[in-house]
């Protein structure tokens, strides 16, 4: 009823290219975790409303049998529904792993630590190579072959202080092997048509959200015009210039408001 209206990743892609519009209001439904019950409850109302959804999904929970996570046999069912895109979350990357004595971080953006020492540059690079390939292995595998979009879990693009030096160069490197689109922050809902498709943010529900509350955290980052007020009339104004280069100038009294 708020005139928003689902998009698919190809979509939102197509847009930041620059080689399709998208409707007025455009929004891509993100579910992150690859989780059973996130298919199942949601699903009956994208088919009521015609909505579309994109499934983030961390592939080694793939791996296991369970009633929490898709499993991958669930992946070919679920791919054939056309409500549903695939994201990938990595393979790993949602995982901590150990960065120090009694510590732990972020796959993506520490070192991991093993016999009193962190991995060296290659194995780090390496390591991350193989989980985004890892991960496109296991979603090939189940028969889908356009994974465009990747989710950084906890929106961790190896940018934060906290993170390794060599880490954002590391992730863009297997990121750029293959997703054209990556959602890699987590600030708000807003991604406009100048947008990086490598660096797009996403707004995280909270579930004690009720509509109204997220027709309202959308709204405030919406793009707005306002009418100009105090401009004069015609008489006020003049242009010089031909075609496509035009120059507006001011020949009025005060200040415009």
């Amino acid at each position: 009823e708020a005139g928003y209206r689902t998009i698919r990743p190809q979509d939102a892609l197509a847009f930041l290219q620059g080689r399709a519009p998208l409707p007025d209001k455009a929004l891509l439904l993100l579910f992150e975790g690859g989780r059973k019950d996130s298919l199942i409850a949601a699903t009956p109302h994208l088919r009521a409303f015609g909505f579309m959804a994109t499934m983030a999904i961390p592939t080694t929970c793939t791996r296991r049998w369970g009633s929490f996570y898709l499993h991958a046999s669930d992946l070919k069912k679920f791919l054939r529904d056309p409500h549903w895109s695939l994201a990938s979350m990595g393979h790993d990357a949602l995982q901590p792993v150990t960065v120090g004595p009694d510590r732990e971080g972020h796959f993506l953006s520490r070192r991991l630590w093993n016999d009193g020492r962190g991995e060296d540059d290659t194995a780090f690079r390496a390591r991350i190579r193989g989980d985004f390939a890892a991960a496109a292995r296991v979603i090939a595998e189940a028969g889908y072959t356009n994974t465009l979009a990747y989710c950084f879990p906890y929106a961790d693009a190896g940018t934060a202080a906290e993170s390794d030096p060599l880490a954002a160069d590391a992730i863009a490197e297997a990121l750029a092997a293959h997703h054209p689109l990556a959602f890699s922050r987590a600030d708000d809902a807003y991604n406009g048509p100048d947008g990086d498709p490598l660096q797009l943010t996403r707004l995280p529900v909270a579930g004690t959200w009720d509509a109204a509350t997220l027709i309202a955290e959308l709204d405030k980052t919406a793009p707005r015009s306002e009418e100009v007020q105090g401009v004069g009339g015609p008489d006020n104004w003049s242009f010089t210039g031909a075609g496509e280069a035009v120059a507006w100038e001011y020949t009025g009294e005060g200040e415009i408001a």
